[in-house]
């Protein structure tokens, strides 16, 4: 294939792209929008599957998809028509991520994308499940309450349809048996006024589940068990005492309130407003059931709110609170549907939103939500978003969603783009080459209605030639593409290279040049024909690379010759203010390169002069109704042939009628107007056209013309508070100024301007508007309209205003101390006579002073309207409630709604409950009792121990607003009474009922007093003490802890610091105090001794340490290393050391030494020799003699342990020198 080849085919698939945009641009485009949405939510059973459908329409038809796209598709399958099925499946397939997730379905086209609501899934397993009733115990007279038990993991897909009672009577929620039976929404069924008979009825429960249809009936019926209360029973709540409930508008809902009690309660429904609770006004629609049910139907909006019901008899009182919540659905409109906005302007959109609550309001653009920035604004109130500047990515489809807590909708809107002036996106740069290569130039533009583009050489057409190829076409993004390809270039194409893009709105072009080596080359120019007056530009078509100079000639002289001429190095030539004479005729155009070769062409200029319109005089003020009148158009110069047209305001004249049209000559023409009238007044305006151009010149006329009516005043009435209009309206030229004015006193003679006030407007056309009109305004008024023409006209008329009974202000509130007289007043504004009727909203029964002696009425009539006063001479609680005013005339009626609160110091707190208690704090909780209609401004604490007097009580004050109090610095293991009482504006409450309330114990605070010890023996001490003092005990005394540790020298406590108390356990004596003895010590040892009190929460602090020494005993280890040293024949030397320290057990008094010859161990008593030192010398011994030694230590108590026996034998006679016995164990000794 060769190059020429290729591009053909490149151009056609450019046209085929072309085509296929234009057929896609020519279709009717519409957005997407739904058919059938999903809902916001969707339950189903495993067992069954479950299929949401989603469809919508536009053009083209959208393409449905889910969003997330469920992760198991074995579970979960898209159907053609866009539904999504979910496939029946087991517990162990269930799969939170598919089966309890949120969904939502996305429309998608050209246009843009919408989405769905939320859509939330649950794929529920079913599971098996059985349904009781339960035998109910109620004392006689009250109301039972059965329950159908439903499992709570199936509780909230089973619904009660139904109680069978024994006798097959059937009981259906939300409907009366004749009060005796009532079945609530929720399944409850309420037996009223209890008595024997009914404990003979079993009922069961029929109940369905609303995923599977599955119908279930309870196992086994349940009873009511009738009791006789012995004595008052304070009434005791059978429901819940907080609990919430909703319905939607206009639907209706049961607020239970059941309690039990002897005598049977009594019940009183309050409603809080503006934080006062108010009795309940019942009502058609509000009414009870039976017992302390509310039944509220064709609910409003505004009975939304806390409900308090109250419940008392002679033995006590309950309360119980409903928070009820009334919703209307909600719905949402964005406006408008469709819009189209040029790019640069603002676009907007507004969601028209209804239905209560409203919680969130979210935008979207094509399924991505709309942040704010510099060109987007999201207001809230009412919902509105701003696109500023819209681009080319802001058109597609926009939404708005708005959602609470039940219930999410949206509504959709389209943003189309709109007229957009051309862009370029891409053009090509210079370029300079060789001949013979093959060349493309590439732009790119985009606007709205898409852009066309032309291409030129030097300002003139393309040349036509098979080497030429130009194509365009559009993209999916809308984007034009242009080319022109050049095939196998020659030096003579080479140029300026321009394109243009443009549409309906503007265009834009480029230009670059493309340079191809070879000879200077001039193309041959077509006649070039420029307009009088106007600048002319040639550009000289130049081929060929380089030049070196470019110039133009005309006559042989190069140019410029005058100062409208300028020529310039590139070739381009300008002429400016062209004239014929001396413009028109053959110029010559010579490019030169550097070698001197050269190449010319000539062109031939014409210049065409366009027509020119002789100034025309105006016709202002010199016409009236009947002349006639010609205005003549003349042209001074303008190339023939020349044609006329005329136009009155914009719209031609064809010359029929009054209007002839007359020519002439060729260079001018007249407009006759015959029997001119007032309707002919206008700007006229002659155009002149020929070949080079068209002039306009215009000329107004006016027809003066007397004031006439349109619209004749007349008498009117109207009723006072509406908005009246009083018509004067006049034609007339010059227009005529119409002028009010009001007669001074009720007859019509003298009249003065009319003040506008800002309740009365004027309009231009001279009607006058009175804004909800007042008894002011009657009286008489003269409209006059004048103009310079003639002397005008004028009308009287009469205005009368009637006042219909009607009251200023609709409601107001009083507030009277109970017991006082209070005196409530109406003031009524309208035309006497009025009638006055007084009358209560809640019993909607009329006062007069028969009806109660303390009521009095007196009315007044006043200039303006009555003034009806009701007295109440004393007040009592009772009296509280909503007093209606009515007030009628012959005009009508109205109603003064005046709210009356008696009030009174607060009832006593009740339900005094400690909710917490330590050893030094404790939590008051309580319930807040009937403020007297008056805020509660403090509550007031007393607390003192039960021994003590209220008079010298604690006293704390807290904020009215509080219901718990904590209670600090109290002593710990103390009985305390707590009493309190309320307090507002009026006074004090009586005190509420003694709370009594005991402290938790603390560990002793104080140490036992007056600690003795005394040794007993060597090895016990005997201690006593008393208790300590009673304020330090924080509880019970359980007993005391004795501890005792030998005294440590400082040596010791080096060595062994952590050596503590042993603790010997005593319990109480009956004198609270304490006596031990601590045995098992060590002998004559010095021992430090406390002792620490304790209670059930620990020990307190100890005694002061005492020390004491245990007695001396004899010493139970004998003296430590006995020595016997050989003196001589007859003496010897023994020593030793004292016993171990641990063994003296007292002070050492002296050393006893046992000796004697082995020879007398049986037969003589041992020798004792005693030594206050740890040696002793034996004398006066047989020579050479073996003798047994033992050595004791002694204290005064007596003797200690011996030595064990150690033998020593005296030298022979003439021994010389010390011989060291070493002593030696033997039985018999040992035995000794």
């Amino acid at each position: 294939m060769d190059l020429h080849s290729l591009f053909k085919a490149i151009l056609i698939l450019y046209v085929i792209r072309a085509e296929t945009s234009q057929i896609v641009n020519g279709l009717d485009l519409q957005g997407p929008i739904f058919l059938h949405e999903p809902p916001h939510r969707v339950e189903f059973s495993n067992n069954s599957g479950g299929l949401i459908e989603c469809s919508g329409h536009g053009s083209p038809p959208p393409e449905v998809e889910w969003t997330p796209i469920p992760p198991q598709q074995d579970m979960v399958f898209q159907l053609s028509n866009g539904s999504m099925m979910f496939y029946p499946f087991t517990a162990e397939k269930y799969r939170h991520e598919v089966h309890a997730t949120v969904y939502r379905c996305k429309l998608r086209n050209l246009v843009g994308t919408v989405l769905s609501r939320e859509v939330h899934v649950r794929g529920v397993v079913n599971q098996k499940y059985a349904v009781q009733v339960h035998d109910e115990y109620v004392m006689t007279g009250n109301t039972a309450v059965l329950k159908c038990q439903v499992p709570s993991y199936m509780s909230e897909f089973v619904m009660v349809t139904a109680w069978v009672q024994d006798t097959g009577m059937h009981l259906y929620p939300n409907t009366d048996i004749g009060g005796k039976y009532t079945v609530l929404s929720n399944g409850e069924l309420y037996i009223n006024n209890a008595g024997p008979n009914d404990a003979y009825k079993s009922y069961t429960c029929r109940t369905v589940n609303r995923l599977t249809g599955e119908i279930q009936i309870s196992t086994y019926p349940g009873r009511i068990i009738v009791t006789e209360p012995k004595g008052m029973v304070q009434p005791r709540i059978n429901v819940e005492k907080h609990s919430m409930r909703h319905v939607v508008l206009n639907g209706q809902t049961t607020l239970p309130c059941i309690a039990q009690g002897h005598p049977v309660p009594t019940y009183r429904w309050f409603k809080e407003e503006n934080e006062q609770l108010l009795p309940l006004q019942l009502s058609e629609r509000i009414t009870i059931v039976s017992a302390g049910l509310l039944k509220i139907t064709k609910a409003r909006l505004e009975d939304s709110g806390k409900y308090l019901c109250w419940v008392n008899n002679t033995a006590g009182e309950e309360t119980i609170q409903v928070s009820l919540t009334v919703t209307a659905p909600l719905t949402a409109h964005l406006q408008p549907q469709v819009q189209t906005v040029d790019v640069d302007k603002d676009a907007q959109f507004q969601c028209i939103v209804s239905g209560h609550p409203v919680h969130d309001v979210n935008w979207l653009h094509d399924g991505k939500p709309i942040l704010r920035d510099n060109r987007v604004e999201i207001l809230t109130d009412p919902p509105r978003l701003i696109i500023k500047k819209v681009q080319k990515e802001d058109p597609g489809m926009y939404q708005c969603f708005v959602s609470n807590e039940w219930e999410q909708i949206e509504s959709t809107a389209e943003l189309q783009l709109g007229d957009a002036s051309p862009e370029l996106l891409y053009w090509f740069s210079e370029q300079t080459l060789q001949p013979g290569p093959t060349v493309s130039l590439k732009c790119v533009a985009t606007g709205n209605p898409l852009p066309q583009f032309t291409w030129s050489l030097d300002g003139f057409p393309i040349p036509d030639s098979s080497r030429f190829l130009v194509g365009q076409y559009v993209t999916i993004h809308d984007d034009v593409i242009s080319h022109v390809n050049i095939s196998n270039v020659k030096e003579e194409d080479g140029g300026e290279y321009t394109c243009t893009a443009q549409n309906a709105i503007g265009k834009v072009s480029h230009s670059a040049k493309v340079n191809i080596y070879g000879l200077p080359y001039i193309r041959e120019m077509p006649k070039i024909t420029g307009i009088s007056g106007s600048d002319l530009i040639v550009k000289c078509p130049v081929a060929g690379y380089p030049i070196d100079k470019i110039h133009w000639e005309r006559d042989g002289q190069t140019l410029p010759i005058n100062r409208r001429q300028r020529a310039y190095n590139n070739g381009t030539l300008i002429i400016e203010q062209l004239q014929r004479l001396e413009d028109a005729g053959t110029y010559t155009c010579m490019a030169q390169n550097k070698q001197k070769q050269t190449s010319r062409r000539n062109v031939e200029i014409q210049v065409l002069v366009p027509p020119k319109i002789m100034p025309i005089q105006a016709m202002t003020n010199m016409l009236r109704e009947g002349m006639r009148a010609a205005i003549s158009c003349q042209i001074l110069e303008g190339d023939l042939p020349v044609s006329f047209r005329w136009e009155r305001n914009g719209k031609p004249l064809i010359g029929t009628g009054n209007e002839v049209v007359r020519r002439l000559d060729e260079y001018s023409a007249s407009l006759v107007i015959e029997h001119i009238a007032s309707d002919h007044s206008g700007n006229y305006t002659c155009i002149a056209s020929n070949v080079a151009g068209t002039e306009r010149f215009t000329v107004p006329l006016t027809v003066n013309v007397p004031p006439k009516w349109i619209l004749e005043p007349k008498d009117s009435s109207a009723q006072a508070g509406t908005d009246v209009l009083l018509h004067c309206q006049s034609s007339g030229y010059p227009k005529p100024t119409i002028t009010w004015k009001k007669a001074i006193g009720p007859t019509p003679g003298e009249y003065k301007d009319f003040l506008y006030e800002p309740t009365v407007q004027l309009f231009p056309n001279g009607t006058i508007f009175f804004k909800k009109i007042s008894k002011e305004s009657q009286g008489h008024f003269l409209c006059e309209a004048k103009n310079s023409i003639g002397s005008g006209v004028s009308k009287v008329i009469f205005l009368k205003v009637n006042v219909p009974a009607h009251f200023q202000t609709k409601s107001k509130q009083i507030s009277v101390a109970k017991g006082k007289q209070v005196h409530v007043q109406c003031n009524v504004q309208g035309d006497n006579p009025i009638d006055f009727k007084w009358k209560i909203q809640a019993t909607q029964q009329y006062l007069d002073e028969s009806l109660d002696s303390r009521y009095t009425i007196r009315d007044q009539v006043l200039d303006d309207g009555m003034v009806s006063e009701l007295g109440i001479s004393h007040t009592y609680r009772q009296d509280t409630g909503i007093y209606i005013c009515q007030a009628s005339n012959a005009f009508g009626q109205d109603e003064m709604s005046i709210q009356l609160i008696v009030q009174e110091v607060p009832e006593q707190p009740k339900n005094l409950r400690i909710n917490s208690q330590q050893s030094r704090s404790l939590q008051l909780t309580w319930s807040q009792p009937f403020a007297g209609n008056s805020p509660i401004e403090e509550y007031h604490i007393y607390y003192k121990q039960i021994s003590d007097i209220w008079q010298i009580a604690e006293h704390l004050t807290i904020a009215g607003g509080q219901t718990v109090v904590n209670i600090q610095q109290l002593r710990p293991a103390k009985a305390y009474h707590i009493r309190m009482s309320a307090e507002n504006k009026l006074g004090a409450s009586e005190f509420s009922e003694v709370v009594q309330v005991t402290t938790l114990e603390e560990v002793p605070s104080g140490p036992p007093l007056t600690v003795r010890a005394e040794p007993k023996s060597s090895t016990e001490i005997s201690v006593t003490w008393d208790a300590p003092e009673r304020d330090h005990w924080n509880g019970i005394l359980l007993g005391y802890y004795v501890g005792y540790q030998m005294s440590l020298t400082p040596e010791d406590k080096e060595v062994n610091p952590t050596q503590g108390f042993s603790f010997k356990t005593v319990e109480v004596r009956t004198h609270f105090g304490g006596e031990t003895v601590l045995s098992n010590l060590n002998k004559f040892t010095q021992y430090h001794v406390i002792v620490q009190a304790y209670t059930s929460q620990g020990s307190g602090p100890p005694s002061k340490e005492i020390a004491v020494q245990t007695m001396e005993d004899v010493p139970s280890s004998p003296p430590e290393s006995p020595q016997c040293d050989v003196l001589g024949s007859t003496s010897i030397y023994i020593t030793w050391s004292p016993p171990d320290i641990d063994g003296q057990n007292g002070k050492i008094k002296g050393y006893k030494v046992y000796y004697i010859s082995v020879d007398e161990l049986y037969e003589t008593d041992p020798d004792v020799v005693k030594s206050t030192n740890q040696y002793v010398t034996i004398e006066n011994l047989r020579k050479y003699t073996n003798y047994t030694v033992w050595v004791l230590a002694y204290t005064k108590v007596g003797d200690g342990m011996k030595t064990k026996p150690f033998y020593c034998r005296t030298h022979e006679d003439g021994h010389q020198g010390d011989t060291r016995v070493k002593h030696e164990n033997h039985n018999i000794l040992a035995a000794a």
